[in-house]
């Protein structure tokens, strides 16, 4: 636009200089007759207005919408802009959101795994009557590291099957304990557990049993004996299972 409005006040200077020089012109004619024509001025004179024209030619057709237009596009392009600052905005608190609930998940990640660490020490200290054990947490996860009263090595791949489970289930608990519930459900946990360790399996699960209802489905005789309440299933008849239970009670 601006290019367009020089140009048209070059043609304005142009067209008056032309009137100018025409008006001379008639005045030099008047005053000195026909000779006049054929001086080099009118020359000039035709040559600047060629170039003009020729200029004007340049510039083409001029769009009269154009400055309407032009103010649409620069109010749509401020509306472009406001849209644009509060996009920015959002972006800077998403972001800033993002570094505090990151910030917080670490916090509350750190402070849970220290108590499963510290849950799981006692734990397996109860359970094996010595020993230690600990989780370390690792760029791929967590480490388990137990080593039971009388062991050397500290790796649970070296222990028994049933060491194993029984550190698997200290690891239960020690996460169950972080939040305990009223009620708790265990099925076969301690089936791959020998006579020693079911011992052991049995305390810690009456230790537990203060604060939380244990049901266990189970087919270990010590355990079902070490219950309160028994409820089986059997099926008489091929196809057809019936249940029943019995309360027992606990002597001194």
């Amino acid at each position: 636009m601006l290019i367009v409005d020089r140009q048209r006040e070059a043609l304005g200077s142009a067209a008056l200089e032309i009137a100018s020089c025409q008006t001379r012109l008639a005045s030099l004619v008047e005053n000195y007759g026909e000779e006049v024509k054929s001086a080099p001025l009118m020359e000039v004179i035709e040559n600047e207005l060629k170039e003009e024209e020729e200029r004007l030619a340049r510039i083409g057709e001029v769009n009269l919408l154009a400055i309407s237009e032009y103010e649409k596009i620069q109010e749509r392009l401020g509306s472009y802009e406001e849209e644009l600052e509060d996009v920015n905005k959002a972006k800077t608190d998403l972001h800033q959101l993002i570094r505090e609930l990151e910030k917080t998940a670490r916090e509350r990640f750190t402070e849970t795994f220290v108590k499963i660490q510290e849950n799981f020490s006692r734990i397996f200290l109860e359970v094996f009557a010595g020993g230690e054990a600990d989780l370390v947490l690792q760029n791929g996860g967590i480490e388990i590291y137990a080593q039971p009263k009388g062991k050397r090595s500290r790796d649970i791949y070296l222990l028994s099957s049933g060491e194993r489970s029984l550190v698997a289930l200290c690891l239960l608990f020690a996460l169950f304990s972080v939040r305990p519930a009223p009620f708790c459900l265990l099925d076969e946990v301690e089936s791959a557990l020998d006579e020693s360790n079911v011992g052991r399996f049995l305390s810690l699960i009456s230790s537990l049993s203060k604060d939380t209802q244990f049901l266990i489905i189970t087919h270990n005789k010590r355990t079902i004996e070490a219950g309160s309440s028994i409820y089986g299933i059997t099926m008489a008849e091929p196809g057809v299972s019936s249940a029943l239970s019995v309360k027992l009670s606990k002597k001194d």
